[in-house]
């Protein structure tokens, strides 16, 4: 079966998903076409890549993902198709590919695109590559060959002998944090010893990693490494991000204590 994903930050309250999805089948009525989110905020190339990142290779090889996040496309920021480990993805060359792929890409490709001139120059692009590549064409053919994909700075938490400062990347549909630091960081750092989670200040604190969220009493905060191996922050039963007012950047600041 063909699978092509759509990730995009255009919600539901526009016709953008439904068009992309339209434009899709009309190439290939067989293509079987599944939403992984269409919730991530509005330019937010970071949670867009931590999505996509946990989610693709859940997906058969030869999956298409799709990306529509910060999607209008610019002759500096064309639309590129991507070959990376055994996948295949469709973006805006805005940094978002940069931030998926730990190495070197198999291949990359740019694909030609008209400017409309209404904002949604992607359309035609996306739907053509997605089609194409779930039709089995290879990716060569598709568009012309590029070097690399571009690159942004990544938002890496700092790490020092006594703490780690990270910050929030994601908030999922439960209002969950999600940040920057990963299980292999925190022990690269903790070595055992006790620490403290400190949430965006001195004041919300919680002195443990838990294995589930009902580790704790309902209402009171848990922090736990999620599936996809980032620290998560919590509050069973409730909304942590809302009651804490907390955003995409907010930091996380862990401390280490010898004795």
């Amino acid at each position: 079966m063909a699978i092509a994903t759509l990730t995009t930050d255009w919600s539901r309250h526009d016709f953008y998903v439904a068009a992309l999805k339209g434009e899709i089948l009309k190439r290939n009525p067989a293509a079987a076409i599944i939403d992984v989110s269409h919730q991530i905020p509005a330019f937010q190339l970071q949670g867009a890549a931590y999505v996509m990142r946990s989610a693709f290779h859940h997906f058969p090889e030869k999956s298409v993902h799709v990306i529509g996040v910060d999607s209008e496309p610019t002759p500096k920021k064309p639309v590129v198709a991507v070959s990376y480990q055994g996948h295949f993805f469709v973006a805006v060359d805005n940094g978002v590919m940069g931030l998926i792929c730990d190495s070197q890409p198999d291949a990359v490709v740019t694909v030609d695109y008209e400017d409309q001139g209404n904002g949604f120059s992607a359309l035609v692009p996306f739907a053509k590559a997605a089609a194409a590549l779930t039709l089995g064409e290879p990716i060569e053919s598709i568009g012309t060959p590029k070097p690399s994909v571009n690159h942004m700075p990544m938002l890496l938490p700092v790490l020092d002998a006594s703490f780690i400062i990270g910050n929030v990347i994601y908030i999922d549909t439960f209002g969950n944090i999600i940040t920057n630091i990963t299980c292999q960081e925190f022990d690269r750092v903790a070595k055992g010893r006790r620490y403290e989670i400190l949430i965006q200040s001195n004041r919300y604190k919680v002195k443990a990693i838990s294995s589930t969220y009902n580790a704790v009493e309902d209402g009171e905060f848990v922090a736990l490494f999620n599936s996809a191996g980032h620290l998560e922050v919590a509050q069973n039963k409730g909304r942590i991000a809302s009651i804490l007012n907390l955003d995409m950047g907010s930091s996380v600041r862990i401390n280490f204590f010898n004795q």
